[in-house]
């Protein structure tokens, strides 16, 4: 009887942790269903020019974040710019790597 209160107790205690786990795991869950809808929009909206190839990574930049008097910088995806395709220095295509060289696109350097 009087370790029934300290089972209890034990019980409550994992119920909680299992109910802890569950919310990380559907939240990590729910992150990376996002991060694919976005890959997927990014894709859609920047492909090489030549080969439609779809970018499927976006761009890594500093944020600069303001708090008060203090200023802090966090890494962060810039969704509006491809980090997997480049702008042709002639024509401002995206370009993939294979279909780039030293800043000119294939169909660019073809008209040289």
């Amino acid at each position: 009887m009087t370790k029934d209160w300290k089972k209890k107790i034990d019980e409550e205690e994992k119920a909680r942790e299992a109910e802890v786990e569950k919310s990380k795991k559907e939240f990590l869950e729910s992150a990376r269903r996002e991060r694919v809808v976005k890959v997927q929009e990014l894709g859609r909206k920047f492909k090489c020019h030549i080969c439609d190839k779809p970018a499927r990574e976006p761009m890594r930049e500093s944020i600069e974040l303001r708090m008060g008097l203090d200023t802090y910088h966090e890494d962060g995806d810039n969704w509006s710019k491809p980090k997997d395709l480049y702008q042709c220095v002639n024509c401002r295509n995206w370009t993939c790597a294979e279909h780039i060289y030293k800043g000119i696109c294939q169909r660019c350097a073809e008209k040289m």
